[in-house]
C-alpha cells in the first residue's frame, strides 16, 4: 500500500511540477502581467520576470523530486 501511494506521490509531483514550469515558462516569453491570474499588479519588468522565473524554477524542482521520488520507490532492480 505504502510504495503505491508513494508513487501517487510521485506523478502528483511531476504533474504540478510539469504545469507550473510550463506556465512560468510561457508567461516569462510572453511577459504577462501577473493581473491577469488575479495577482497583484507588477509594473517593474525586472520584479516580473523574477517572478516568472521563480515559477519556472519551482516547477523544475517539483519535477526532480517527483522523479527522485518514483526512482526511490522502484529502486534499481528494474
Amino acid at each position: 500500500m505504502l510504495p503505491a501511494l508513494l508513487i501517487l506521490s510521485a506523478v502528483i509531483l511531476q504533474g504540478l511540477g510539469a504545469w507550473c514550469a510550463l506556465a512560468g515558462a510561457l508567461a516569462f516569453a510572453c511577459q504577462f502581467d501577473p493581473a491577469t491570474i488575479g495577482l497583484p499588479a507588477v509594473r517593474r519588468p525586472a520584479i516580473r520576470y523574477a517572478l516568472w522565473a521563480l515559477v519556472f524554477a519551482i516547477g523544475l524542482v517539483l519535477t526532480l523530486a517527483g522523479a527522485m521520488l518514483a526512482a526511490y520507490v522502484i529502486g534499481p532492480g528494474l
